[in-house]
């Protein structure tokens, strides 16, 4: 990895880490008010990237960046005509995907196709049981189950679905407007000269996710009367009630 894919990954992997679904250990507070302020400043103030070393590896992260935006790969996000941070654009989304081995916006796209298709013109909610193929939840299905939450990551960052669970962590999608605006075009097509998927890259974006998710579960909240987040009721098509974490 270059530092250009690792500051692109690193945007990933903050930004997905705010979008993945609720599971049950982010129905403790303060997760569900950090989570929902993470995502609903998301596209004002993107997100945050962590820059370590001295002044010198901070006016080089600085640069890089720079190229970035000079490339078309990464957007700033500015308020009062100061930059609060970065987000990646969608040839961004498409090319550091590939590197870490994500599915991609068309990937997505197909699956906001079913949600709509199954959410019916009310746009109801879709379990997340219903997209994987299977009956319950039971031992063996997290893989299936992480697929779903893979493939839907692009379409929740976009704004085209929205997710929730029930307390127990069995999470739930619906279409919204801009998911079925979305759909009023072809599927999007695949940039030409995507990067093969690199383990370190893939093991990079990972550990941010993972990192950041536990960060949004433990820290002060920035406004300590956000409730954020409110679970769904506990669905009938889930009567051994297993929890899922992730």
């Amino acid at each position: 990895m270059n530092e250009l894919e690792t500051i692109r990954i690193q945007i990933l992997g903050l930004t997905d880490a705010a979008f993945c679904p609720m599971r049950e250990a982010d129905w403790h507070p303060p997760a569900p008010g950090n989570i929902y302020h993470a995502r609903h400043t998301y596209p004002t103030d993107g997100v945050r990237i962590l820059v370590e070393g001295d002044g010198a590896d901070q006016k080089r992260t600085e640069r890089t960046v720079h190229d970035g935006i000079a490339m078309g790969l990464i957007v700033p996000t500015v308020k009062r005509l100061r930059r609060t941070g970065l987000r990646l654009t969608d040839l961004g989304d498409w090319l550091t995907r590939a590197i870490v081995g994500q599915p991609d916006a068309g990937e997505a796209y197909r699956l906001v196709v079913e949600v709509a298709r199954l959410g019916g013109d009310d746009d109801r909610w879709v379990s997340e049981l219903t997209l994987a193929g299977v009956p319950g939840y039971s031992d063996g299905i997290k893989r299936k189950l992480v697929e779903v939450e893979d493939n839907a990551l692009p379409a929740l960052v976009r704004g085209w679905l929205e997710s929730n669970s029930d307390r127990y962590g069995h999470a739930w999608y619906r279409l919204l407007p801009a998911g079925r605006r979305a759909l009023e075009h072809p599927e999007p097509v695949e940039p030409p000269g995507l990067p093969d998927g690199d383990p370190d890259a893939r093991r990079f974006y990972i550990a941010t996710v993972e990192d950041e998710r536990e960060r949004l579960r433990t820290a002060e909240p920035g406004n300590p009367k956000e409730i954020g987040f409110v679970p769904l009721p506990c669905s009938s098509v889930n009567p051994t009630r297993e929890t899922v974490n992730a």
